[in-house]
């Protein structure tokens, strides 16, 4: 699945880069309405804005810039493969409602197809240099806790919040490199390419008549 391109280079201070599956526009949408009684409950979280939200698979760090093209010819072998189906709905906190630091909105619909991506990915990208990551819970970050000192009664004005049922579903489009560029006002997110899945096979047959 791994395209054979070589070494990518992560000791050279480069690009600040993460790959993922960017949600449409009517999901963000969606989640940022959801997320605004929760932003009301006077929670020391620092929000994520409706733009930023996506779905990670990989965090890489700073990618010197020469080295897009092969890190692009592998994300274009790990894309082909067909699209599947995906689910938002739920929330919880990471590692714990004890001691939480990441407040999350979960992922249902065809979740084998997603973590077998995952597994590919973190295959592909070890064999070149990168470390492993040990476990992955996919997920779409809504917020991070920024004060520790106030969790409990953070937790109890969340806990007395309905939790999100279903929010909505989506086909998962394709890859995306994307490039975080940091700012005092917080990170903002921006495309590098893109590699598409293939179309489920019924729809190709479908497309054939």
């Amino acid at each position: 699945m791994c395209g054979d391109t070589g070494m990518i280079s992560i000791a050279e201070r480069g690009i600040r880069s993460f790959i993922a599956i960017q949600l449409p526009q009517e999901l963000r949408s969606a989640l940022h309405e959801l997320a605004l009684p929760l932003q009301g409950l006077s929670l020391d979280v620092k929000w994520v804005p409706e733009s930023n939200y996506h779905l990670t698979l990989k965090f890489l760090g700073d990618i010197a810039p020469g080295d897009i093209c092969n890190l692009d010819a592998q994300l274009q072998a790990l894309a082909d493969r067909e699209c599947f189906t995906l689910s938002l709905g739920g929330w919880g906190m990471f590692p714990n409602p004890k001691h939480p630091s990441v407040l999350w909105v979960g992922l249902g619909g065809e979740l084998e197809a997603l973590r077998q991506l995952w597994r590919d990915l973190d295959d592909c990208l070890s064999a070149r240099g990168y470390p492993r990551d040990r476990r992955w819970h996919p997920h779409i970050t809504l917020g991070r806790f920024r004060s520790p000192d106030r969790v409990d009664s953070q937790i109890a004005r969340l806990q007395q919040t309905p939790s999100f049922g279903h929010i909505g579903s989506f086909t998962a489009p394709g890859l995306s490199l994307m490039e975080s560029r940091l700012s005092p006002a917080g990170p903002s997110y921006h495309p590098q390419s893109f590699h598409e899945f293939k179309a489920k096979l019924i729809n190709r047959e479908i497309l054939r008549y």
